[in-house]
């Protein structure tokens, strides 16, 4: 920030005419790139202009410019020089060194041929201090009669006081005097403290104070430095370590100027001997530091400590940065003052500080200072990484915990020990790093000595640190060798390590053969949560158990079960990092029967429960069912959002990679996007049988896509066959069964088609899923719309439409069926009304490829879009219920006034809001239905 006087339009200098005295006025900070070191100083130029300005019309003045060391105050020092041709220049710099010597800035200044030499040198009373200021202004004034003199003082503050008092007397008396004074100095906490910020007070001087420059000044700067732009990289780099500061960004980019080798060591070689050794302690403790703590470092008293801070404030080196604590002024200044420690000193300050802030329980700075300071195999210093780790954990901060356990495995060298190693892999599982845990965890396995439970502790997590790292055969070895251990030295714990076992099975071989497995094994005692999670999830997807949810809910959510319905007596301990997290096991489970209020209580819990433990793959995992849950509902904007915050993180963890590139693929079909999905599908390998499963049926659904009726048939039978080899039966898991009917009745395959609709016949009499109804009646509709059976058709299309489901993109495809067969029976109204509600849906969801072909269908039917504004057609129900909820009546009070479950009447009102595009009961009053012709039914 700078301070000066007002713009004055006939070139006064900064004491003319109209200004009040002891009035500083302020100029606003502009930009400008006329110099590489003179950016954001137009202000300050333009003070220093107006001063040499007045002085050529014989008007002097004082400018005061203040700014922390290597801000650029010695820059507009040589600015105004090359601003004052033709003026007699005189100048001088104050040194630490002559600080002691009697008036020896001004000697330096003006004894050396300028004026008579100054005496008596030092003043042995007021009266003769009086005398000399009054003799010394004689003799300047001689001087300045003769012409204009400017005279340039860089770095008062290290002057001696008697040259300070001389100058101050001399800018009190220069309005009729042709000489100007511009004087630097460091800045003092008040700017208006000291007899410098009393002289600009009284209006004597003018006050500009310089702040470090912004973020793309600093990059301009660079850049000129460079004689090209930088990369954001080191742009980043010097914007970090210099703060702005030109003379730092200059240390740091540009080679020094000839005439200034290393002003920036320089600045600091002023500094006094014990001063300059406190701040090279200081800067073992890094840029932010605490004078207490510095104290307790050097062993110097509290005092001496505190004298010595004081002076790289003054000298603009630090600043206050809270309560007891300073900072250096930039990243620069504390690298440059560490980087002259000689190591062994450097060595001896970290371990000092680790002592100290050990003793304080600062354990995560302490650690810092440990592996700084080398102290490999110092108990003290691998016990206080370990405790930094245990902190780090109870807080949350998993990043945290993996670099302390990491910091303790490295400094306990070849002495660390397996629980170390353990928590070292744990973190890093947890931060999502699986490849990192799994080579931990092999290092703690190699560990002498370690036996038992612990041992098949690391060897589980060593399990699933692979199968996550995308190694499924090595985690099929690992997780044999685990249960080898636990029948041998740990039977108790033989049911975690089956749990271990099943997991590469159920990744490679799905729910089929490891339902098989799970019949076989026998673990005694009762079943972990995460063991009968498993159970529940292959039972459901290989045989459509209808208990599972259930079962899963009795250890989920025990309040969600009736009271005498008791629990399996299994295990109640839920292992957090384990593969089948039961409350994700019972979320997918939920998901795929349609209980998605029990999906969506759950996952609220459960999102909580990881942010809160700093699980990445937990977490991660978790997004990927946000995802899928809003795929199925057709909220693809909420896919879309969540997705992109996914897929830099799944990097790390390949086993959840290739699920975010199958969701990205199956969301890209939906919108239309068919090329970039083509992209991603040919991209991504399958390492488990879910993507593979997923990645067969998008390549079916591109082919149809692209309109290749073969190749989409074909495609659709390799999926038939992988679904049936990894024994997957439930239509809701991988949906490729509805539209292969479509497929192959495109094709003309109708043994093909036949055989899809009755599988889906037979799975649909055993599921409680609305959603796999709906599409079986559909695919029974179309069936009988081939083959000529046109009751049938009706019947089935009929009985598909009446049923309820969230899915609505899924519901409009079944409309848009039903309406085209309608059309082509030229049953037109009735058409007409299927294709609008399907063009409705199709558009609030954005799956724009089916909202093109309804609208189509819909033209060709003689309907016509709705207006921009207007909304679509509801069903009768849904209207009732739209005027009903409009009305202000509740869920329950619709439920009994219409003799429906309130779960049918939420069901009604969440397709109406969709339909409608509002979010509220209140919205609901304002949206008013219309007719397929797109007028108001109501006249």
């Amino acid at each position: 920030m700078n301070r000066g006087i007002e713009a004055d339009p006939e070139g006064a200098g900064p004491r003319g005419a109209g200004r009040r005295p002891g009035v500083v006025a302020r100029v606003p900070t502009t930009e400008r790139d006329d110099g590489a070191f003179l950016r954001e100083r137009d202000d300050a130029v333009a003070v220093l202009r107006q001063l040499i300005a007045g002085l050529r019309v014989g008007r002097g003045g004082t400018v005061v410019i203040t700014g922390a060391a290597g801000v650029g105050r010695s820059a507009l020092l040589r600015e105004a020089r090359r601003t004052a041709t033709s003026l007699d220049v005189v100048e001088a710099r104050g040194h630490v060194e002559e600080s002691a010597v009697p008036h020896g800035l001004v000697r330096a200044a003006f004894a050396a041929g300028c004026c008579d030499p100054l005496a008596p040198a030092a003043p042995e009373s007021d009266a003769a201090e009086v005398a000399l200021r009054q003799r010394w202004r004689a003799l300047v004034e001689r001087r300045a009669a003769t012409g204009p003199v400017l005279v340039l003082i860089d770095d008062l503050h290290l002057a001696d006081p008697g040259s300070t008092r001389l100058l101050v007397s001399l800018a009190r008396h220069l309005h009729d005097v042709p000489l100007g004074l511009v004087l630097t100095t460091r800045p003092r906490p008040e700017p208006t403290a000291g007899p410098l910020g009393r002289l600009v007070a009284d209006g004597a001087a003018t006050l500009v104070e310089l702040a470090p420059l912004g973020r793309s000044s600093s990059s301009a700067l660079v850049a000129d430095l460079l004689g090209q732009e930088a990369d954001d990289e080191t742009d980043e780099r010097v914007w970090r370590r210099a703060r702005g500061h030109p003379l730092y960004i200059e240390h740091l980019v540009g080679s020094p100027r000839p005439d200034r080798p290393d002003r920036l060591g320089a600045s600091l070689g002023t500094l006094p001997p014990p001063v300059l050794d406190q701040a090279r302690a200081a800067a073992v403790l890094g840029v932010e530091f605490r004078p207490v703590l510095l104290a307790a470092l050097t062993g110097v008293p509290g005092p001496a400590v505190a004298s010595a801070v004081d002076v790289l404030v003054a000298h603009g080196l630090a600043v206050e940065s809270g309560p007891g604590r300073l900072a250096f002024t930039a990243p620069l200044v504390r690298d440059a003052l560490y980087d002259r420690l000689s190591p062994a000193l450097r060595s001896l300050h970290h371990e000092r500080a680790l002592r100290v802030l050990a003793s304080l329980g600062e354990h995560a700075a302490a650690v810092r200072h440990a592996l700084a300071a080398g102290l490999a195999g110092d108990v003290e210093a691998v016990a206080t990484a370990t405790a930094a780790g245990e902190a780090d954990l109870a807080a949350g901060d998993v990043g945290g915990a993996f670099a302390h356990f990491r910091a303790a495995v490295d400094l306990a060298g070849a002495r660390v020990d397996a629980p170390t190693l353990l928590r070292c892999a744990e973190a890093a599982l947890a931060l999502g790093r699986p490849a990192q845990a799994a080579d931990v965890a092999a290092a703690a396995l190699a560990r002498p000595g370690l036996t038992g439970e612990p041992r098949l502790r690391v060897r589980r997590l060593q399990v699933r640190a692979l199968a996550l790292a995308g190694d499924l055969a090595a985690a099929e070895r690992a997780a044999t060798a685990a249960v080898t251990d636990a029948r041998v030295e740990a039977p108790a714990a033989l049911a975690g390590a089956v749990v271990e076992m099943l997991h590469p099975t159920w990744q490679m071989l799905g729910p089929g053969p490891t339902l098989a497995r799970l019949r076989e094994i026998d673990v005694p005692g009762p079943w972990p949560a995460d063991l009968v999670a498993l159970d529940c999830l292959a039972a459901h997807l290989a045989e459509l158990d209808p208990d599972a949810v259930d079962r899963l809910l009795v250890r989920v959510l025990p309040d969600a079960v009736p009271p005498d319905e008791p629990p399996d007596g299994s295990d109640a301990a839920v292992d957090r990092f384990s593969p089948f997290d039961p409350e994700l096991c019972l979320v997918a489970i939920a998901r795929m029967t349609d209980r998605h209020e029990t999906a969506d209580r759950v996952l609220d819990r459960a999102v909580g429960v990881a942010e809160s433990g700093g699980r990445l793959h937990a977490r991660l995992a978790l997004q990927l069912s946000i995802v899928d849950a809003s795929l199925r509902r057709g909220r693809l904007t909420d896919a879309r959002r969540v997705l992109d915050e996914l897929v830099r993180p799944a990097e790390a963890v390949p086993l959840l990679a290739e699920s975010v590139a199958v969701a990205e693929a199956v969301l890209l079909i939906v919108m239309g996007d068919v090329e970039r999905a083509e992209g991603v599908v040919a991209a991504t390998t399958a390492v488990t049988w879910q993507s593979e499963l997923w990645l067969a049926f998008l390549r079916a659904r591109l082919a149809s896509a692209r309109g290749d009726v073969e190749q989409a048939a074909a495609a659709y039978l390799a999926t038939e066959q992988l679904a049936d080899r990894y024994g997957v039966t439930d239509p809701a898991c991988v949906p490729w069964a509805p539209p292969a009917v479509a497929a192959h009745l495109a094709a003309e395959a109708l043994d093909d088609a036949l055989r899809v609709r009755d599988a889906l016949t037979r799975r649909a009499a055993r599921s409680t899923a609305p959603w796999v109804r709906m599409v079986t009646a559909a695919s029974r509709a179309a069936v009988a719309a081939a083959t000529g059976d046109d009751d049938a058709a009706a019947g089935a299309f009929a009985e598909a439409l009446t049923i309820d489901v969230v899915q609505i993109v899924d519901r409009a495809q079944v409309l848009l069926d039903h309406g085209r067969w309608r059309r082509h029976r030229g049953e037109l109204r009735p058409a007409r009304e299927a294709l609008a509600e399907a063009l409705a849906l199709a558009e609030a969801a954005g799956a724009r490829p089916l909202a093109r072909a309804a609208a189509d269908e819909l033209r060709v039917a003689g309907g016509r879009r709705r207006r921009r504004g207007a909304t679509a057609v509801l069903t009768p129900q849904q209207e009732r219920i739209r005027a009903l909820a409009a009305a202000g009546l509740t869920t329950r009070e619709m439920a009994t006034t219409l003799y429906l479950s309130p779960k049918t009447v939420e069901s009604h009102l969440t397709r109406v809001y969709q339909v409608l595009g509002v979010r509220s009961k209140r919205a609901l009053a304002r949206a008013v239905p219309v007719d397929e012709h797109g007028s108001d039914p109501h006249g």
